[in-house]
């Protein structure tokens, strides 16, 4: 696989992107107008729960069929973990809120966003297959007519009920209609009774299957964790209506991570085949040119937020928000070097250095956590930035020795024996 088709690629995951961005973009910035900071502040906790939650409901699952070159179970047993692993997990979580909070409003919207989670699921998994089978132009039309169609969803929803919970609900109830009749035929068919096969060997597969790919989701939590700990820390220390300020100017920094992990999907195969080839020089190529892209989109976003960001948040989310430029500026500079250890995340994961991944996020999540813990106190939301950028920076260091050592070894072993001692 080419650069050239991953640049083709690149379109369709932009145009997907871009629509992703702008329905998330439409529900944060109608709650910070209509409702206010406080209210954006504890949507943004509900968030905050959900986003790791579903790393690990999800296992990981697109990740891995993108790398195992189609070796990773039946397509009945992946269906099934995708019914019932999140059904587990969501419930944990809302268990967790409402012994844990006393906000009956948080708790409701909470069900709401890990509801749409939980059909999320779904779609991405059809996503994998049409990125498996090089469907890139269906994969961008589904997330461009979905995106848009949900945008008039949830505005309308919200300005006839005028209530959060019964346009999320809206939301969720549209994407399963749109999953049913568009994504869901990419899907490799699935008979009732494999899917809901519960024999022991079926059962045995499955568990096999869970405790395989557990790994790498609990990797992906952490790396998530990273984004998102430093909300439940704003939120303890500081209030809801600091957390809806974070939210709001911390949005810009989250949609670029879903470029980035968006691009980053894009890149697994191509990299993964250049380890299986050995071609050590394109592996690296691939890594530093996306690297190299996110920093420059990350210094046009520094100059973008000196010159224009009070105006841009107002713009987007009413005069209330319009005094924290400088902090969108913080923001720019904390994004560039956690979109780069995203990126060598992905090196990690093609690689199957499933070991030196998660420690890799489990120091860079300390750091973000101790970071913000001393910082934020003096230096308010200034200092959750301070920890996501030092944080990024650890991950970034740790991924690229591991990365060397790999390739050190991929030299001078056959490919099998390097496999064996992966992770």
């Amino acid at each position: 696989m080419s650069w050239r088709r991953v640049s083709a690629h690149s379109i369709y995951v932009l145009l997907a992107t871009a629509a992703l961005a702008v329905l998330q973009w439409v529900i944060v910035a109608v709650i910070a107008r209509r409702e206010g900071s406080v209210a954006l502040g504890e949507y943004a906790l509900s968030q905050a729960f959900a986003v790791p939650g579903s790393y690990l409901a999800w296992l990981s699952l697109r990740q891995q069929l993108l790398v195992s070159g189609g070796q990773l179970g039946t397509a009945s047993d992946m269906m099934f973990l995708r019914l019932a692993f999140p059904l587990v997990v969501f419930g944990g979580i809302l268990t967790f809120i409402a012994v844990s909070y006393k906000s009956q409003w948080l708790l409701a919207i909470s069900a709401c966003v890990l509801a749409q989670k939980y059909i999320e699921g779904f779609l991405d998994l059809s996503y994998a297959y049409m990125q498996k089978s090089n469907n890139w132009k269906s994969l961008a039309i589904s997330t461009v007519v979905r995106c848009a169609l949900l945008v008039v969803v949830f505005a309308a929803a919200y300005v006839l009920a005028d209530r959060l919970a019964v346009a999320l609900i809206a939301v969720t109830g549209f994407s399963v209609l749109f999953y049913l009749i568009f994504d869901r035929r990419f899907d490799p068919p699935i008979r009732a009774t494999d899917l809901f096969d519960f024999s022991p060997p079926a059962s045995a597969r499955r568990w096999s299957l869970v405790v395989l790919l557990l790994p790498l989701a609990v990797s992906s939590v952490v790396m998530s964790l990273t984004m998102n700990a430093p909300r439940f820390l704003i939120d303890g220390m500081l209030g809801p209506a600091e957390l809806g300020y974070f939210a709001a100017v911390s949005h810009f920094v989250v949609l670029g991570a879903v470029a980035t992990g968006s691009v980053g999907h894009a890149i697994l195969p191509v990299l993964a085949e250049a380890i299986r080839d050995r071609r050590e020089r394109e592996f690296w190529r691939q890594l530093i040119v996306i690297m190299v892209a996110a920093q420059v989109a990350c210094g046009l976003g520094i100059a973008a937020s000196v010159f224009f960001g009070g105006e841009l948040l107002r713009l987007l989310y009413g005069n209330a928000f319009a005094g924290q430029a400088l902090l969108l500026t913080a923001a720019a500079v904390a994004a560039g070097p956690v979109y780069c250890a995203s990126i060598a995340a992905n090196g990690c994961y093609a690689a199957g250095l499933r070991r030196g991944l998660l420690a890799s996020q489990v120091v860079a999540l300390l750091t973000v956590m101790l970071t913000t813990l001393m910082a934020l106190r003096s230096w308010g939301n200034f200092g959750a930035f301070g920890g996501m950028l030092a944080g990024g920076v650890m991950q970034l260091i740790l991924c690229l020795v591991f990365l060397r050592r790999f390739w050190r070894r991929h030299r001078t072993q056959p490919l099998q024996a390097l496999t064996k001692r992966r992770g």
